[in-house]
């Protein structure tokens, strides 16, 4: 269902030539053939510059639910005062991360139809 959403959406980001162009694309068999052949491409797009800050905040993520999940929500406010500050100035440095990474044009823009 996000799939059909999404692509129900592309005409309110692009005018109605390059939504169709997008669409016979995507959904031909020879788009996704000749995109296979293009490796240089792919990992380019695949391995950008955001993808170690991806990871990087996706990782931090994971911890503190892996923490939640084993030892109960106030694992960190249990812990001595050093380890809070530190917990506290990781979360503000991937906040500035995240808010670092999401300087990109919006995705969704009315064309007026």
């Amino acid at each position: 269902m996000f799939g059909l959403t999404t692509l129900a959406w592309v005409p309110f980001r692009a005018e109605l030539s390059a939504t169709l162009q997008y669409w016979s694309i995507l959904l031909s068999p020879a788009g996704w053939i000749s995109a296979l052949g293009d490796h240089d491409i792919l990992y380019g797009h695949i391995l950008n510059q955001y993808t170690l800050d991806f990871a990087f905040l996706a990782g931090i993520s994971v911890a503190l639910d892996l923490a939640h999940y084993r030892f109960g929500e106030l694992v960190i406010r249990r812990c001595p005062v050093p380890i809070q500050a530190i917990a506290i100035n990781l979360a503000v440095f991937a906040l500035v991360i995240a808010l670092i990474v999401a300087n990109v044009p919006p995705t969704f823009i009315y064309q007026g139809f």
